[in-house]
């Protein structure tokens, strides 16, 4: 007895003696759940995060633990304490968080309910139905919020909140639970519930998400149907497509303006959000000038867009056949066109822009003509045929001369009444008054083209020595013969050949078997036919002089292409761009460049431009 007195006194000197301010009481750790709701619902099988937050007064949390119904769930010794339920049995069930720090210090949390519902327990979600079921949500649109569940008894509910992005909307204490959103803004949106019961319990239902589309004005596009680069004939019909497209509503109509005055209101009598027009409407009765046509599609909501193009109504018609070659006569203002597989020819009157009279030819292919303003006469010539003929424009008479060979091209000198034939053995010379009287030949060359220059009284001469080698001869004319004054070193296989009026330099142009493809050359046929510069176009195409104008074709074989003339005197410069489509190259132009005429290939439309 007396040592157990003893021991308790050395205790309580011991105790109350130790003045270490580490043996004070420490302050507690603080821990909660993240989630505020009093109860968690929780799918069957599935999966819940549970998060919670712990802190202490000096950092020093050693674990958290969760508790389900009493035992220990899982713990966690670092941040973030977020705790995994996994297929957690059906029911309410208990469920705490106890942190614990470094000198074991514990706090408790209060404590929650998680529900996981039985297959055959109550349910509930958040159905919204666009009103009058419409598909898609625009700005204004209604929206109708509702509670669906299975056996709930209203008298449990409290109340249900409705929802969007997170902020209330309304409380309705009175069942069937139901809300109707009058006028949705734009913007992407979350709709939920809370379901409330008297019990004091609360769930949130489901997440739906929405976008709402804001009106926007029609997208309108618009093209003219054309193979001329917008560029129509006087009281031609031609079509115009359109393809509008509108988010929410549909097309209402179309307005169509012609030079800024309405000339049509086209309905949109199916109400569709797209409406395409493929080569259904256009217009006629225009007169030359220039135009825009606009369209103006509106939406039914009244938001409308505006699209336009211009073109142009230049002077032209149309021919029966395809045009393949055009030789304008100076006085009258007379063109002539070739069109040969038709086997015609056409005389047009350039003021009235009127078929005079056509001629029919006898042999298929023409290749080439000419036309005798002095005589009154047309000379053809044809593809692979010694045949040329001559036909009186007067009384539509024809002569024909058949040649030694193949005719490759033909040459008018019609002040003395003389016609060069370029052909497979030579040149020969006729008269243009009777075509079957030969003046002379120049036999033993195969000559390809022939060009004759009037004021210097030369011929220069294209001739093949050896296949994709040729050569450029260049004559004196004299009454009985022709006497060669100079000849050029061998180029590749070229195309046209042409003189430059009253000028002692010829253009030639390469038709792409040699570096300068798609180039036209100038030659200087007084120093041995040297090339003096060179023009390259971006493909194959004609070429015509007059007295001031020089005018290019580029024809790329498929692609727009665009008709040009140039300053005679520096063919670079760039005068005037004459639009057409797919030349090949054919043209005319009087000599005091009064008119110029083309057309575009496998087309029946030709241009007649008025230069002065």
């Amino acid at each position: 007895m007396k040592k157990i007195l003893i021991l308790i006194t050395l205790l309580i000197i011991f105790v109350g003696c130790d003045d270490n301010p580490a043996s004070t009481v420490n302050v507690p750790p603080t821990v909660s759940f993240v989630i505020k709701a009093d109860t968690i619902l929780m799918e069957p099988a599935g999966k819940c995060d549970i998060e919670a937050l712990a802190a202490d007064k000096d950092g020093s949390i050693m674990k958290v633990i969760l508790y389900m119904d009493g035992y220990i769930y899982s713990e966690k010794t670092s941040s973030p304490y977020i705790f995994t339920l996994n297929d957690v049995a059906r029911g309410y069930h208990l469920i705490k968080m106890k942190a614990i720090d470094n000198s074991y210090v514990e706090t408790l949390s209060p404590n929650k309910v998680l529900y996981v519902p039985s297959k055959d327990s109550i349910n509930f979600y958040l159905n919204c139905k666009p009103y009058y079921y419409q598909i898609t949500f625009m700005e204004g649109d209604t929206l109708l919020m509702s509670m669906s569940s299975f056996n709930i008894n209203p008298e449990q509910i409290e109340r249900v909140s409705f929802y969007m992005d997170d902020n209330i909307l309304f409380e309705d204490q009175t069942y069937p639970y139901s809300y109707k959103i009058d006028s949705l803004p734009p913007g992407n949106h979350k709709f939920y519930l809370k379901l409330e019961f008297k019990t004091g319990r609360y769930f949130y239902s489901n997440i739906v998400n929405y976008q709402v589309l804001k009106y926007e004005a029609p997208k309108l596009n618009l093209s003219i149907v054309t193979y001329t680069e917008n560029n129509f004939l006087p009281d031609q019909k031609f079509y115009y497509n359109f393809e509008t497209t509108v988010i929410g509503g549909w097309i209402d109509f179309i307005n169509v303006y012609l030079n800024d005055s309405q000339t049509a209101h086209l309905i949109n009598y199916d109400k569709t959000d797209r409406w395409t027009s493929w080569s259904e409407y256009f217009l006629t009765g225009l007169k030359t000038g220039k135009y825009k046509l606009k369209l103006e599609a509106v939406s039914n909501n009244g938001l409308s867009s505006t699209a336009e193009v211009e073109f142009n109504v230049v002077n032209g018609f149309y021919l029966p056949e395809d045009v393949y070659k055009l030789v304008i006569a100076d006085s009258p203002t007379t063109l002539f066109a070739l069109c040969r597989y038709g086997r015609k020819i056409y005389k047009i009157d350039l003021e009235q822009q009127i078929i005079i009279r056509e001629y029919s030819l006898t042999v298929n292919n023409a290749n080439n003509f000419k036309y005798s303003q002095k005589n009154n006469i047309i000379y053809v010539n044809y593809y692979d045929s010694p045949v040329i003929t001559a036909i009186n424009c007067q009384n539509g008479s024809v002569r024909t001369y058949t040649a030694p060979s193949v005719c490759n091209d033909i040459e008018l000198d019609d002040e003395n009444d003389r016609l060069f034939a370029a052909c497979s053995t030579g040149v020969i010379v006729l008269n243009t008054l009777n075509i079957n009287n030969e003046l002379f030949r120049l036999q033993d060359k195969n000559i390809r083209s022939v060009v004759y220059d009037r004021i210097n009284k030369l011929l220069y001469l294209k001739y093949v020595k050896y296949f994709y080698e040729e050569y450029i001869l260049k004559y004196r004319v004299n009454s009985n013969g022709l006497n060669l004054i100079d000849s050029s070193s061998k180029f590749s296989s070229q195309s046209n050949f042409i003189l430059k009026p009253g000028n002692s330099t010829i253009l030639y142009n390469d038709d792409g078997n040699s570096a300068t493809s798609g180039s036209w050359m100038e030659l200087d046929v007084n120093n041995n036919f040297d090339i003096i510069r060179t023009l390259k176009l971006t493909g194959f195409g004609g070429f015509s002089y007059s007295g001031q104008y020089s005018f290019f074709s580029t024809n790329d074989h498929g692609s727009t292409n665009n008709y040009v003339y140039l300053n005679s005197t520096d063919y670079y410069t760039n005068i005037k761009k004459l639009w057409v489509y797919q030349g090949s190259g054919a043209m005319a132009n009087t000599s005091d460049d009064s008119y110029f005429a083309t057309y575009y290939s496998d087309r029946k439309f030709l241009f007649i431009f008025r230069l002065k």
